[in-house]
């Protein structure tokens, strides 16, 4: 994703490749999604059209904050707070600091999101809403000390959050689903404080970060190709689809309303400006391959991880519910409620006239298309040696294509974060002889796929 491909760079892209270099040795990755993800956002904060607002989801520790504290610079594209809340933007006071007309034309960047969903509900919502509205462009409030105040400001937005995020259907619907996901990963290999300089470190993340984005000009941001936009949009009626929220009576499982799935249109037009703002970034002279792929993986993690797992799984051949359960590792209750959710949407339909009832795909999704043409592979070329503990055909195919799921949507992820993720999804044995099987295994997919 990052300099891979045949795409052509201009001479000023020294900037971009020191910057990548520097973060991949500074955070021990070879994932720089997140990176460009927050590049691109930070370079469109100006542009019109519908603003770019981005989730960067990881766990405590994942090096998410350190990310995006390299944003915050004197040039002021970016403005960085620790929090948020409901008066942030506007204040009531008399003499108090208005928030929302110092972003125009930035970035509002945000470090601990998570704190905000887990306040009290009515400060949330209250924040929420005002968030909605300054999404458009204007926002206004009427206060009873210093009467109605309102401005006209544009913004993109970067908040990081923990993946508790996964769990707010309700509080996502509230705020009108205006964010895109990028989501951070655990790196191979970590440097204690004592073993880096990590004054040195911010400092010269913050300073590469500063250049990379100083020759981006305004107005500047290279076309999309029309195949390009066409994916894009497919992308973005998935997104739309599959992340709508299903709303229920209080505890039950009485459907409150029939789900409305939000419009492609902004979708579509925050994802052109990932491609385009990266490729301006990088001095392309349009967007490429190497632009896509961060599009596609950033749709890939912006989809309910859940709702991806349980499609895949049923495309794949397990069909009843209890296998679902099995096979993601939750309660038959949960996945009922899941399939149920998915079948209102269309995603999936139950065959009733059988017993146990069997599903299967509504209709056609590109996070799975890429599986329709993957034979099944030859176990002796893949796999020469069977582990005694994963025998079976049936075994080793679901192992493979597990794997070349992953490796497919995140091609940069090491080896052993694949081995750790497939090995929590099948509950794979954790000893040093399977883990250096799954790790051999793994590249063997790997070669197996490349072109």
């Amino acid at each position: 994703m990052n300099d891979s491909g045949s795409a052509e760079w201009s001479e000023p892209d020294h900037s971009y490749r020191d910057l990548v270099e520097f973060y991949k040795r500074g955070f021990r990755t070879e994932d720089t999604a997140p990176l460009d993800a927050c590049l691109a956002t930070v370079a469109t904060g100006w542009t019109e059209g519908d603003a770019c607002w981005l989730y960067v989801v990881g766990a405590p520790g994942s090096g998410k904050t350190e990310l995006v504290r390299a944003f915050a610079d004197g040039r002021k594209r970016a403005y960085f707070l620790s929090s948020l809340t409901p008066n942030s933007l506007v204040s009531g006071l008399k003499d108090g600091k208005h928030l929302l007309p110092e972003l125009d034309g930035k970035t509002l960047i945000i470090k601990d999101f998570t704190m905000t969903l887990e306040s009290h509900r009515e400060n949330r919502d209250a924040l929420f809403g005002a968030l909605r509205d300054a999404y458009d462009g204007s926002y206004s409030k009427a206060f009873g000390s210093v009467g109605t105040i309102g401005f006209d400001s544009h913004f993109n937005l970067i908040a990081c959050v923990t993946s508790a995020i996964d769990g707010y259907y309700t509080v996502q619907s509230i705020l009108g689903q205006r964010f895109l996901i990028v989501r951070t990963s655990f790196p191979d290999d970590f440097d204690s404080d004592q073993e880096r300089n990590l004054g040195a470190f911010r400092e010269g993340l913050k300073e590469r970060v500063d250049v990379a984005l100083r020759s981006v000009q305004e107005g500047e941001y290279p076309p999309c190709p029309p195949g390009s936009v066409e994916e894009i949009k497919s992308h973005a009626r998935e997104i739309a689809l599959l992340r709508t929220h299903i709303h229920r009576e209080g505890q039950g499982r009485e459907l409150a309303a029939l789900p409305e799935p939000e419009a492609p249109a902004r979708l579509t037009n925050q994802l052109l400006k990932l491609a385009r703002g990266l490729a301006a970034v990088r001095h392309k002279s349009e967007v490429t391959a190497d632009e896509m792929a961060l599009v596609r993986r950033v749709v890939s993690d912006t989809v309910p991880t859940l709702r991806v797992r349980i499609l895949k799984a049923v495309h794949e051949g397990t069909e009843t519910t209890d296998g679902l359960a099995g096979f993601i590792g939750i309660s038959r209750p949960t996945m009922e409620r899941h399939l149920e959710d998915l079948s209102v949407l269309g995603a999936i339909s139950t065959d009733m006239t059988v017993r146990p009832y069997l599903h299967r795909i509504g209709r056609s999704f590109s996070f799975l298309s890429s599986f329709s043409g993957t034979p099944e592979p030859p176990t002796e070329t893949l796999a020469p040696s069977v582990h005694p503990k994963l025998t079976g055909a049936a075994n080793i195919k679901r192992l493979h294509d597990e794997i070349a799921w992953r490796v497919r949507n995140h091609p940069d992820v090491p080896t052993t974060f694949v081995r750790k993720e497939v090995g929590l999804a099948l509950q794979l044995p954790e000893d040093p002889e399977t883990n250096a099987w799954v790790d051999g295994f793994i590249d063997s997919v790997r070669k197996g796929m490349d072109p």
